[in-house]
């Protein structure tokens, strides 16, 4: 506040800071170092997808740093390619790629097959926990909602 001077940011992590780590174990960037009036740097992707006649078809947000590009990603093309319901494409477990550290992480159930596929391409992969994701899917005349069960939590609705 610039009434007493007491910081008010709850994304205090998202700014770099010189030589340390954040949360996520990531190296920090020039370009985001704190600085007065500065917002930090985000991956925040609330997202909403219309039809063709400006109808809401999906909603979807998630938490989890770097992750949450990624998460939100796979989960639309799940259910909007790939024609999974809304429970599946939450559900289903992911993939991330950083760049930096060079690894792919990937998330426990995912199918051996992708695994060989991945290192015989010369990746190197760990297994790690992903990004956290709510959604919400339109159909007809209804909404249904699915809360992600890697974090505690439900959908509840009222219409």
């Amino acid at each position: 506040s610039k009434q007493t001077g007491i910081i008010l940011n709850s994304v205090m992590d998202d700014f770099s800071f010189p030589y340390f780590k954040n949360y996520f174990g990531l190296p920090g960037s020039p370009n985001n170092q704190m600085k007065a009036g500065k917002r930090p740097l985000s991956s925040m992707s609330p997202t909403i997808i219309t039809d063709k006649n400006g109808e809401v078809k999906m909603v979807v947000g998630a938490s989890g740093g770097t992750k949450i590009t990624t998460t939100v990603a796979q989960v639309i093309m799940r259910a909007l390619w790939f024609g999974e319901n809304i429970k599946e494409a939450v559900d289903a477990p992911r993939i991330h790629h950083q760049l930096y550290p060079m690894r792919v992480d990937y998330e426990y159930g995912t199918l051996q097959q992708v695994v060989d596929g991945l290192q015989a391409l010369g990746h190197n992969l760990t297994r790690e926990s992903g990004s956290v994701i709510c959604a919400l899917f339109k159909e007809a005349n209804r909404i249904i909602g699915n809360a992600d069960y890697r974090k505690g939590g439900e959908v509840y609705g009222i219409m």
